[in-house]
């Protein structure tokens, strides 16, 4: 009988070793009531081949065992969430309205899209205004994307008026707090009020500092002209 290459090349420790598991493998498969190879899984034939195959045979069934056993776990995969669940149309947010001159952060919180940042945002521009005089101005809040404003914008109203400055009275420090008025403005103001007088009103201040005008405009509803003012005895009513 010609004996293998691959088993020639054992030292004496191997050989010995070789035997006893031929031995071993021998009783068992003598043993009563041993099972069918057939009726065993890829991977335990393969093992089962340990004492018969060459070293390069035993690898490729261990290999082609074990990518057989890797496909059957992929197949096994279960579906994800989305797969199990109907998809279901999201639920549209029920809001209640708020006065945007009298609600706190937390009141504006509730509206999707708006958190801890951009309700603490929003309150201290409105301190800083003195209140709101228009609900457009809720979407001036730095960081307050445009989408979000016009969704929560039917939800918004003013109910508390906002507070006035004193134009015939403030001080450029009083005045140049005013996210509407800056230094040049508020200078403005105090050097021409002081050169010519009280302002009886709104067309007296466009009328005197008319390259502000724009400026000016923007920040009218916020300047109390004092109780002796023309027009404030005699306000402009709306002809139509």
């Amino acid at each position: 009988m010609k004996i293998p290459s691959w088993i020639r090349s054992f030292n004496r420790s191997q050989s010995r070793a070789l035997i006893f598991l031929l031995s071993v493998e021998l009783i068992f498969l003598m043993t009563p009531g041993r099972k069918h190879p057939a009726a065993l899984p890829d991977w335990q034939l393969a093992m089962d081949t340990l004492h018969y195959a060459p070293p390069v045979a035993l690898r490729e069934k261990a290999e082609a065992a074990f990518a057989s056993q890797k496909s059957s776990q992929k197949a096994d995969v279960r579906p994800s969430v989305s797969q199990r669940l109907p998809n279901k149309p999201l639920r549209k947010s029920v809001y209640h309205k708020i006065d945007i001159n009298a609600a706190d952060s937390l009141e504006w919180q509730q509206f999707r899209g708006i958190g801890k940042v951009l309700s603490s945002r929003i309150v201290r521009f409105r301190g800083k205004l003195g209140g709101f005089a228009e609900i457009a101005q809720v979407g001036e809040t730095w960081g307050l994307a445009d989408s979000v404003f016009q969704h929560i914008r039917p939800h918004l109203f003013i109910g508390e008026a906002h507070k006035k400055l004193p134009v015939n009275e403030a001080s450029i420090g009083e005045l140049v707090r005013h996210p509407y008025i800056d230094y040049d403005l508020a200078v403005q103001i105090v050097r021409s009020r002081e050169k010519r007088g009280l302002f009886s009103g709104a067309s007296d201040l466009l009328e005197r500092l008319a390259e502000k005008s724009e400026q000016i405009k923007r920040v009218l509803p916020y300047l109390n002209w004092g109780a002796n003012s023309p027009e404030v005895l005699n306000p402009v009513t709306d002809p139509g």
